[in-house]
């Protein structure tokens, strides 16, 4: 009889948000940008409650350059560590691309592969499973110079890296992730303006968008034929690759037409229709969720007296469960959260988005939904994006001066529940 996989259990990472020292297209705008960022975060933040306490650093061109992040690259170890402490037995993290191609495509930093090939072993030897993620967001220099993904004839690239990288390092990874939140990628790059390359047009946006999921339908070919290939040699490859993407749950306020239209246009053009676009080109369904909006008529009505996170974004973690349930009746894969969470510094609403969040597992496992597992947004504080340093998603608080770890109540709360849910698995 096969034995069934204990439930994954853990927390997330991006390379270009931990690490440190690395050198993209992130880290190239960031030093053309700081200085912009920095202007901006008065009119951008002031309305937040906790704007005293964020001011200083909101303010501050130096937070919003990457520097050394929060030093993962050296500091893995200790922070598998941490992990295991955690009761953890997964880690989703990303490999950067422009560690291991930095100058062309032609080009392979054998010492940056050897790096993940230690990572890897170190997180097996904590007991953790890896979920690797290929490319979250970040591009070497010399892809973003020939148009990145706006250009289909640029898609090879990413296709060749995911090949080769796995497989040198394949042996020690089950779980792939291609690419991470295609459209976030497209949104916040291409139709808002607000990241890298910072252009803007629903059409490019939606170009950028497709060619990501052509290029995540490639990958997966490539991956799948290269498995196949291995199973006549010592040591066979078994893949499980997953298609990630945003998921918001999107709902209504009242009976009218056009909020029910509404509704149902957002999740078809938003989830069904890239899922279709993506031709099943996938073992795996994983699910980054952070956001609902709600319909009343064709505008999206969020009432004012909702809680906010630290961000200003809205809080309806138990929505979760209800984008499980809608995935797990309109497409057969498994499930896997792979983000989700909240930024709070001062630790006040993590333990309650966690509970929410694992009734909303339950709930959709009860309707029938297959979730594999579980990993909240984030391991460690890191730097997030555009943002800088200042919205603090991690379980494990970091001091960017001393790099010192500290564990969050919540993260010791969300520890001792694993350990129940583990003790009921047996």
């Amino acid at each position: 009889m096969k034995q069934k996989k204990p439930f994954l259990w853990g927390a997330s990472v991006a390379a270009h948000q931990v690490e440190g020292n690395n050198h993209n297209q992130w880290t190239t705008w960031e030093l053309q940008n700081a200085n912009v960022l920095a202007a901006k975060a008065r009119p951008q933040y002031d309305k937040l409650p906790n704007w005293p306490a964020i001011k200083s650093l909101a303010t501050s061109p130096d937070n919003y350059i990457s520097g050394k992040a929060a030093d993962h690259y050296h500091l893995y170890k200790q922070d598998f560590a941490l992990a295991a402490q955690l009761n953890f037995n997964a880690l989703r993290f990303s490999i950067e691309w422009s560690r291991v191609q930095p100058n062309s495509s032609k080009d392979w930093d054998h010492e940056a592969v050897a790096h993940y090939r230690d990572y890897l072993k170190a997180m097996r030897a904590k007991g953790l499973e890896p979920v690797v993620t290929l490319w979250h967001f970040t591009n070497p220099d010399w892809f973003e110079a020939l148009g990145g993904f706006a250009k289909p004839r640029n898609r090879k690239y990413l296709v060749a890296y995911a090949r080769r990288i796995m497989e040198e390092l394949g042996e020690y990874i089950h779980y792939v992730i291609p690419i991470n939140e295609p459209d976030t990628y497209a949104l916040e790059g291409y139709l808002r303006a607000e990241w890298p390359p910072q252009q803007s047009g629903v059409v490019i946006s939606m170009w950028v968008y497709f060619n990501l999921c052509m290029t995540h339908r490639a990958i997966y070919k490539a991956l799948k034929h290269d498995e196949q290939q291995s199973q006549s040699t010592d040591s066979p490859r078994q893949y499980t690759v997953a298609f990630n993407k945003g998921f918001t749950y999107y709902y209504r306020a009242d009976g009218d037409i056009r909020s029910r239209l509404a509704e149902w246009a957002s999740r078809f053009v938003f989830d069904d229709f890239i899922l279709f676009l993506v031709m099943r080109r996938y073992d795996l369904i994983a699910v980054n969720y952070y956001f609902s909006v709600r319909f009343k008529g064709f505008k999206v009505y969020n009432p004012p007296s909702e809680r906010r996170s630290d961000l200003g974004w809205g809080m309806h973690p138990n929505h979760l469960g209800d984008v499980l349930i809608r995935l797990a009746k309109y497409h057969k894969a498994p499930l896997m959260v792979t983000e989700s969470g909240v930024a709070d510094t001062a630790d006040i609403y993590r333990k309650w988005w966690i509970t929410e969040n694992l009734k909303g597992i339950q709930r959709a496992q009860k309707r029938g939904a297959r979730v594999v597992g579980y990993l909240h947004w984030a391991l460690l504080d890191n730097f997030e994006w555009a943002h800088g340093r200042w919205p603090n998603f991690g379980l494990i608080a970091v001091d960017y001066k001393t790099f010192k770890r500290t564990i969050r109540p919540s993260a010791s709360w969300y520890a001792s529940a694993i350990a129940l849910f583990k003790s009921r698995e047996k």
